[in-house]
């Protein structure tokens, strides 16, 4: 019998964990969940730059744990230090995004590579019914904090509240929305086409979130991704969304690329 490997064992752990935490009757007044998206987009609407830390643990396509410290501006600018455990293997990326442009760094074993995906040249290079996604920062996490852009994804149409760790939160769930499920429309650069079902629970007070949940059919979790802290409104350091390539780094260009894969090649 194959043995359970160590992110399984994580997520194995976490469910259980979830289950024993989440305590009925609901805990917070009824909401649908058009009124959460709606509350979530008026507290986000003004709010400065937020910086967060995440923590991703995914057992599906494939296995890694990460930890990803954030800048991300309302502007769409966003600054993204990954730490990812893959097979007890530790890697180190740069991902920023800057005036449309994604730059994602990496460490390999002949060095450095930086690969380039201009996506205003995406989105003009679209159909009006694909480039309507790519109009959101799809590539980066500023996605993650606007639940409303997050609701261009996800079919949002159940709602409820749990305790979670004796805190209240909103849950909403649902699925692909149906131009992804039916595939007239492809995300090849977002996780949600991997999965079947969708639950975020989002603080009560901030309606920002606090853990987004992907899952199989059955809606067990298959990529988990918590939100350990976020501050909003926090001061730039100065230049943190500049990027320039390292002189000994090859850079890819993979904006072609994006744009076959968008486009279903």
């Amino acid at each position: 019998m194959r043995s359970m490997t160590t992110v399984t064992l994580i997520l194995a752990a976490l469910a259980a964990v979830c289950a024993a935490q989440e305590q009925s009757p609901p805990p917070l007044p009824e909401m649908k969940p058009v009124e959460i998206l709606t509350q979530a987009k008026s507290a986000l609407a003004g709010s400065g730059t937020i910086r967060a830390r995440l923590v991703l643990t995914a057992t599906y396509p494939m296995e890694y744990t990460s930890e990803i410290d954030i800048y991300s501006s309302p502007t769409g600018n966003e600054r993204a230090e990954i730490t990812s455990t893959q097979h007890e293997s530790r890697y180190s990326a740069l991902e920023v995004i800057s005036e449309g442009i994604l730059w994602t760094e990496q460490e390999t074993p002949v060095g450095k590579v930086v690969s380039k995906i201009d996506m205003r040249q995406v989105k003009r290079a679209l159909s009006e019914e694909t480039s309507q996604f790519a109009a959101i920062p799809i590539l980066g996490t500023n996605l993650l904090f606007d639940l409303g852009n997050l609701a261009q994804l996800i079919a949002f149409e159940r709602s409820t509240s749990l305790l979670l760790d004796g805190e209240p939160y909103y849950v909403i769930s649902g699925g692909p929305i149906d131009a992804i499920q039916s595939g007239k429309v492809t995300l090849p650069l977002g996780a949600i086409r991997y999965y079947s079902k969708a639950r975020v629970l989002v603080r009560p007070g901030d309606f920002l979130p606090k853990r987004i949940e992907l899952g199989d059919e059955d809606g067990k979790p298959a990529l988990v991704l918590d939100f350990e802290s976020i501050e909003r409104n926090v001061e730039e350091p100065a230049g943190i969304f500049d990027y320039t390539p390292p002189e000994d780094a090859e850079v890819v260009d993979r904006t072609n690329w994006a744009i076959a894969q968008f486009n279903g090649a």
